[in-house]
């Protein structure tokens, strides 16, 4: 088809302009009838970008139509006029014709301009998705029309509604507060907060939600298992924390050796933040350049440590951990325990 005659009689005065749009307000969109034509996804946190994928084909396409209305075309392998032609295909049943483009990025330069030129005047009742992971590509600089989704990994202040999301996809009731405390618990992770709230789940009631309580005391005892909140617990000079934590990583299975190959991991890293400290940086700058995803707290946390325990104390817990290394050797695997409590105690009072 040439390209004057392209979308010619189709009843649409044009594509909107070019728009950067939210997650929500497409899914809503394509639940209420009204799909975007074209919408351009980008961005490298596949796990967001899948998830949001997933919403938009289940809100799009009717399941008994699913075979002739969700229609996968390559951006590697197929042409402009290719992916036009499956775009102007009226849908069998259902909302709208879904076509997703994974590969976007490949489309040559003419076959992103004959794309680009449809998405001004785009065929009613179908929704055109192209996935491109390169933000430089051909199909990102020609696009001016459409919705546009960069799927960059949330942050904290959009994790809470990224799980609401997601919770409400996999049918997962929640409370309200829930989602919020899983995002204050788990930070950025996306993935980590999402399988929390999925194991909550496993063991809930009929007719009952998740609460905030209940991840809440999950999150807590997997602290206690956790190897690197033994490391918390001692460079906060909590040493009751400490010892609990280290007996729940003993029942766990966790050796001597392990817990001091962990520690020694912990304070290699610690010494390099404090290095930072003590050519002149701030231990909050410190902290917010290595950690950036960190929850604000856990920040504030960090920043207190480094600034309580100076490189002359890093240095010193190096020498106890390698002094209870060669005691366990010494004294056989009977000895271990008490020799694993005494270390945690000195390190505790340095």
């Amino acid at each position: 088809m040439p390209p004057a005659a392209r979308g010619a009689g189709r009843g649409r005065s044009g594509g909107s302009r070019g728009s950067s749009g939210s997650p929500e307000a497409v899914v809503a969109a394509v639940r209420e009838g009204r799909p975007p034509g074209v919408i351009l996804v980008t961005g490298k946190d596949l796990f967001t970008r899948d998830a949001m994928l997933a919403m938009i084909r289940e809100a799009a396409v009717d399941k008994e139509f699913g075979a002739f209305d969700d229609v996968l075309v390559h951006g590697d392998s197929a042409s402009g006029d290719d992916i036009v032609l499956q775009a102007e295909v009226l849908p069998m049943g259902g909302r709208c014709r879904l076509v997703r483009v994974p590969r976007a990025e490949a489309l040559r330069e003419k076959d992103a301009k004959i794309v680009a030129e449809y998405a001004e005047n785009p065929a009613p009742r179908s929704c055109l998705v192209l996935i491109a992971e390169d933000g430089r590509s051909p199909i990102v600089s020609a696009l001016k029309s459409g919705t546009r989704l960069e799927f960059a990994p949330p942050r904290d202040y959009q994790l809470a509604r990224w799980l609401e999301m997601q919770a409400e996809r996999e049918k997962i009731p929640i409370e309200s507060g829930t989602a919020q405390a899983l995002a204050e618990l788990m930070g950025e992770s996306f993935i980590a907060a999402m399988s929390e709230l999925r194991r909550a789940a496993v063991s809930l009631p009929p007719g009952k939600r998740v609460t905030r309580a209940m991840v809440e005391e999950m999150a807590s005892a997997g602290r206690d298992t956790n190897p690197f909140h033994l490391g918390d617990a001692i460079l906060s000079r909590e040493p009751v924390r400490a010892v609990r934590i280290l007996r729940s990583l003993r029942d766990a299975g966790k050796t001597g050796y392990q817990v001091l190959g962990m520690l020694e991991s912990q304070l290699r890293t610690f010494l390099k933040r404090r290095a930072e400290v003590d050519a002149g940086r701030s231990p909050q700058s410190v902290v917010q350049s290595n950690s950036p995803t960190l929850p604000p707290s856990i920040k504030a946390r960090l920043a207190k440590q480094l600034a309580s325990f100076d490189t002359e104390r890093v240095v010193a817990a190096f020498r106890i951990v390698r002094e209870t290394d060669l005691a366990i050797k010494t004294g056989g695997s009977a000895a271990e325990p008490g020799h694993m409590e005494a270390l945690v105690w000195r390190l505790c009072s340095l």
